[in-house]
């Protein structure tokens, strides 16, 4: 059974594609630094990823790819948006 993420401010419906392992929709996330400034790590983010479909995320530093990761696995949640997908794990390169 996937599992669903949404903000607590959304109501409980995805518009996911039929069939889709990973469905995002309009997903947001963003944290305070260190220095105590927001940073918008993710901003009204959409994919749908169908069962044996390869994705590959690539970009540079602090374009949001552990963010996304870590949404995945449920190790963080969206401030707005919705996400579901199946179980994953992340293990982290540190």
């Amino acid at each position: 059974m996937p599992t669903e993420l949404q903000s607590p401010s959304q109501p409980r419906s995805l518009r996911a594609a039929q069939g889709a392992q990973i469905a995002l929709d309009r997903v947001s996330r963003s944290y305070r630094s260190r220095r105590g400034s927001d940073v918008q790590a993710l901003a009204d983010v959409s994919l749908h990823a169908e069962a044996g479909e390869l994705l590959a995320v690539v970009g540079p530093s602090g374009c949001g790819k552990s963010t996304l990761l870590e949404l995945l696995c449920g190790l963080q949640s969206p401030d707005s948006g919705t996400l579901a997908c199946r179980p994953a794990v992340l293990m982290p390169q540190r």
